[in-house]
């Protein structure tokens, strides 16, 4: 029986900013987060943009209606990795919560095919700040943004290595692992990912568990030893949803001394993707 094993998680940290040396109220911060992240595939939505987020206060558009019209006039579709600009529409539409206000891009003729696109930016102007800046790419001189894919195409995204205590203080460690898209085995997440170090194979067990998009690949294993190499593998047998096979994945991490601790994480990003 084929499974669901994971899709990528958009996590969104949302922090306030103010001047130490003002007395007046701090103005309520408004990020702003690409739709979608970097290196995402399979996307199917028809409208990629911008989120827009007012992290302490309910959307306020009229004062603020001037720069989110610059922020608009700023945001464009691109072919990748031509950079060839699409004729697009803008629009202004509510989001999930009060606080969000969502920028779509629609094509003014046509749909999105298959292929790989980048959303873009030239200016992001205050009150608004990139929410996610590891999520940002420069795509060119002075433009700023994500690169997506049409179609299936799926990768090993990201990897997280990190520490954990459990009850009772024993320690652990475990591997948080993205990729591109959702992708599906018939073998359980410790068959096809593993992870040695000195040569010794680790007693891993993993799991999945539901995440924004989808589940989320988890990987735990015996506390590993901090400045020695830990050497992860991941089989060729996933497939994406639509049976596109995942290339397999052969790389090393250095854990470092904070990797792991309980609560801290070390993340590689794996993919480097050249076209």
């Amino acid at each position: 029986m084929r499974r669901l094993v994971e899709t990528v998680v958009l996590a969104v940290a949302v922090s306030g900013c103010s001047s130490p040396t003002s007395t007046l109220p701090p103005e309520p911060v408004h990020e702003v987060f690409l739709y979608p992240g970097d290196l995402i595939t399979n996307f199917k939505d028809e409208a990629p943009g911008l989120v827009l987020h007012a992290s302490e206060a309910d959307f306020d558009e009229e004062s603020i209606a001037s720069a989110i019209e610059e922020l608009a006039a700023n945001l464009a579709i691109y072919e990748w990795p031509s950079l060839r600009q699409l004729d697009t529409a803008v629009e202004l539409v509510p989001g999930q919560y009060d606080q969000d206000r969502l920028l779509h891009l629609r094509l003014i003729d046509g749909a999105l095919t298959d292929g790989w696109y980048a959303i873009g930016v030239r200016e992001v102007p205050r009150p608004f700040y990139w929410g996610d800046p590891s999520e940002v790419v420069e795509l060119t001189d002075g433009l700023r943004g994500s690169r997506f894919r049409v179609g299936s195409e799926p990768f090993l995204r990201s990897v997280a290595l990190c520490g954990g205590e459990a009850d009772g203080g024993v320690a652990y460690s475990f591997l948080s692992i993205e990729f591109s898209e959702a992708v599906v085995s018939s073998e359980p997440a410790a068959a096809f990912v593993e992870v040695t170090q000195r040569g010794d194979r680790l007693s891993c067990e993993g799991f999945e568990q539901p995440g924004q998009d989808g589940p989320v690949v988890y990987v735990f294993c015996p506390v590993v030893s901090r400045g020695t190499p830990v050497t992860v593998q991941v089989a060729g047998t996933l497939v994406s949803a639509e049976g596109v096979p995942v290339p397999p994945v052969d790389f090393t991490i250095v854990p470092n001394r904070e990797s792991v601790g309980p609560g801290n994480c070390q993340t590689v990003w794996i993919k480097d993707k050249t076209w």
